[in-house]
């Protein structure tokens, strides 16, 4: 195990103290501190952050939002190398989905690793900043033949699939190679902001980076992991990507596990507009269920790749005012 130079480490335990809804004034902090001090960042009319080095035809992606219910601060603790809250509640995450790939792209701009950095927001709202540029800036993708997302739990996964296929195994296996031994393919992905990008680039994936738990109290990071990580990261090779898959590809015998019920209509929507249609009320004992354990139900909602914006959109469309969100 390598350990952190104390300066990284300081900053990610800064980004995990950090409680950051979209558009919350803790993003804003969050935001100011630790993507706008990047030299050569630009932003687009939605927010997203965009950083461009070199010339290798890969994007690198992360978040700043999390699903906190309030914006603010918090205590985080740091023992063994697993970072969790200091003091668990109801409302509260770690917010390592995904300050973990916030800290693993300003790692490689450190480094000077080829390939422009997008540090999205909005993702935990329904993908918002990657579905504006897939709707509004698509000409800008259409040069880049990879997009690797740092926004996964675990620490082996590959993501081939989310929810369908969004890249080819020949280059999920390819980078499989270049990130080390341990690392599989995983065709259980649900959604990120890559998701939102596969008309325009033929492989795009989800890469693990050591969070469990993710959007609950329990909400675990592992830090060594993270740091072994790190130093592939920021040697990372572009030449050694094996590319198979062309933009837009669909392959419809070929999806995910959770494809069958939640398959959108188009890639360039947001999952939430699969829900503006009128659907028929559950079974009484699952709503009893969901009243009581509703962290338990929104875990299984947000497993099948449903975010906020889903919720509130099906509410909505029952009649329901949800007063816009959070």
């Amino acid at each position: 195990m390598t350990q952190f130079a104390t300066e990284s480490i300081a900053d990610l335990r800064a980004m995990l103290t950090y409680a950051r809804p979209h558009t919350s004034e803790a993003e804003a902090a969050f935001v100011q501190r630790f993507v706008n001090t990047l030299p050569g960042i630009n932003y687009d009319k939605f927010g997203n952050g965009l950083l461009r080095l070199g010339s290798a035809p890969v994007l690198f992606s992360c978040h700043t939002d999390t699903v906190h219910h309030a914006s603010g601060r918090q205590k985080i603790v740091i023992n063994e190398g697993i970072a969790r809250l200091k003091s668990p509640a109801r409302g509260l995450c770690l917010g390592a989905d995904d300050a973990a790939g916030v800290w693993l792209m300003r790692e490689m701009i450190a480094a000077n690793v080829s390939g422009l950095y997008v540090f999205h927001a909005g993702e935990e709202f329904g993908g918002l900043g990657s579905g504006w540029i897939a709707k509004n800036c698509g000409s800008m993708l259409r040069g880049f033949n990879a997009a690797i997302a740092f926004d996964r739990k675990g620490t082996t996964s590959v993501i081939t699939h989310q929810m369908t296929r969004t890249c080819s195994d020949t280059f999920a296996r390819s980078l499989a190679g270049i990130l080390g031994p341990t690392w599989e393919l995983d065709d259980t992905g649900t959604f990120t902001d890559t998701a939102n990008y596969t008309d325009f680039i033929g492989e795009c994936t989800n890469i693990s980076v050591g969070y469990e738990g993710a959007h609950g109290p329990g909400e675990t990071l592992d830090t060594w992991f993270l740091q072994n990580l790190r130093n592939e990261l920021v040697r990372f090779d572009a030449s050694k990507l094996v590319i198979a898959r062309q933009p837009g590809e669909v392959d419809e015998e070929d999806v995910g596990p959770w494809e069958a019920k939640f398959l959108v209509s188009s890639r360039l929507h947001t999952y939430a507009d699969t829900f503006s249609r009128e659907v028929e009320l559950p079974d009484e004992a699952l709503v009893e269920l969901c009243r009581d354990y509703p962290e338990v139900a929104a875990e299984l909602i947000e497993r099948m790749g449903l975010h906020v914006a889903d919720m509130i959109e099906a509410c909505e469309a029952q009649g329901f005012d949800v007063g816009g969100g959070r």
